[in-house]
């Protein structure tokens, strides 16, 4: 079993521990301590493999479960043994023993009382078959004259039975066959109904993603902006909740990266209305060079707009966003975040731009309806990069864990001296291998670029 199977194991023990607590499931409980401490042992974690075990030990000594009792406390004095603690290893051996000598006894006990058992029974059955064998002396010659007569009427009892019983498998299988045909039909019919409901329902999903990617920046229109740049998007089901735009107003370059809540339709599905929202805020030119006041004015729209009736019918999702304004005239960038830094690679070094901690969303209070901005003084060879969680929150590798921001953080900083379309290429492949075979958890966007 490799580490991920280990801590898929050991979460599913976790949780099963609150379900034989409410059950009181005492049996159960114990196992599961028992194997939460073998996993902790295999894990090289002997502090927490014994407490494991001493609380499997208590609920078996309070259950009287002495074969439990000898096998928990064998487990902790090994445990206490191998973290150089002779004297509670000791004692649980000790305690070990005590209940072996006990199961021993009970064990012997309990052989000699079935040895005197099986001794008076079958002393009675010897004298009952003596008693057996002159009363059946007695009858021989009255069985001898009926047996004639039983044997030809359960003879003829047997045929008319199994003619009865062979007549009704008859006639039931084939009342079967037709019930079969008919029931065989019907699923035929269902199965057919719901393939072409299952086609009507991929057919529109797939018809989304043309939308959704017709609404996202062209290659060509992101590389005439941002001629040193590149785009990563990897949706995690058809439609993503992720997206990207890029758009110039003015001379000023506008990128923003989006992170909706959820994946695939619900998530898609929001990205349509909070892209469209965000062109419509910048197209108004109310906010140049003021990327805060573009995330305060979303969320006012997100506030106003997606609402029901009532305040029950509400939509409390949001989204996570990065956006930056570039004044390529006067070498300067504008960056504001809810809850998405900025990162910028300049001389070797990552300097990390900090976003809002709250992100944007109808439910947000007064108090996080404001942006801070971020005014930075742009330099030649200045690396700018923007990421949703999808990447970082992967699950993968050889223990099955999350990359993380940090290592994401090092992946760019180590290539950062190469052409982006090289940096690219070298990210997705780092992503499908750490990922490997197992699911995609998120959609990932990630966006780089220089001025």
């Amino acid at each position: 079993m490799n580490d991920s199977n280990y801590v898929k194991a050991e979460t599913n023990f976790l949780k099963a521990v609150p379900m034989f607590k409410e059950t009181d499931n005492q049996y159960g409980l114990a196992s599961t301590y028992i194997n939460l401490g073998d996993i902790s042992r295999i894990k090289k974690n002997l502090p927490l493999a014994a407490k494991y075990y001493r609380v499997a030990l208590e609920i078996n000594l309070k259950r009287k479960a002495w074969i439990n009792i000898k096998n928990s406390a064998l487990r902790l004095s090994e445990v206490f043994e191998a973290m150089n603690k002779p004297a509670e290893a000791l004692a649980n051996y000790k305690l070990c023993l005590q209940y072996n000598d006990s199961l021993v006894n009970i064990e012997n006990n309990k052989a000699i009382a079935e040895a005197e058992s099986k001794y008076e029974s079958e002393k009675k059955e010897q004298q009952l078959q003596l008693k057996n064998i002159e009363l059946e002396k007695s009858q021989m010659e009255v069985n001898q004259r009926n047996n004639l007569i039983y044997v030809f009427a359960l003879s003829m009892l047997v045929f008319l039975v199994l003619l009865f019983f062979v007549y009704r498998q008859y006639d039931q299988k084939k009342k079967a066959n037709v019930s079969l045909l008919d029931k065989n039909e019907k699923i035929k019919l269902q199965s057919s109904i719901i393939e072409e409901k299952n086609k009507d329902i991929t057919d529109s999903i797939n018809y989304s993603k043309h939308i959704q990617h017709a609404i996202l920046p062209q290659s060509n229109r992101f590389q005439a902006l941002l001629p040193n740049s590149f785009v990563i998007f990897k949706p995690k089901d058809i439609v993503s909740g992720d997206f990207y735009l890029v758009e110039e107003i003015n001379g000023l370059i506008y990128v923003a990266v989006v992170d909706c809540t959820g994946h695939g339709v619900p998530g898609a599905m929001l990205s349509v209305f909070a892209n469209s929202a965000i062109k419509n805020i910048i197209t108004t030119h109310r906010f140049e060079n003021d990327p805060a006041a573009i995330l305060h004015e979303l969320c006012i729209q997100f506030k106003n707009n997606l609402r029901g009736k009532d305040e029950e019918a509400m939509v409390n999702d949001g989204v996570d966003m990065s956006i930056c304004v570039v004044d390529k005239q006067k070498m300067k960038l504008f960056f504001a975040g809810a809850r998405s830094n900025l990162m910028l690679i300049r001389n070797y070094e990552m300097h990390d731009f900090l976003a809002n901690r709250w992100g944007i969303s109808g439910s947000n209070s007064i108090d996080q309806l404001h942006y801070t901005n971020h005014v930075i003084d742009l330099l030649a060879g200045d690396k700018f990069y923007f990421a949703t969680d999808g990447f970082p929150d992967q699950f993968g590798g050889l223990k099955g864990k999350k990359f993380k921001l940090k290592q994401l953080k090092e992946l760019l900083l180590k290539h950062a001296n190469k052409s982006f379309s090289e940096q690219a290429v070298i990210i997705e492949t780092e992503f499908n291998a750490w990922k490997g075979k197992l699911d995609q958890i998120d959609d990932v966007t990630i966006v780089g670029f220089g001025v």
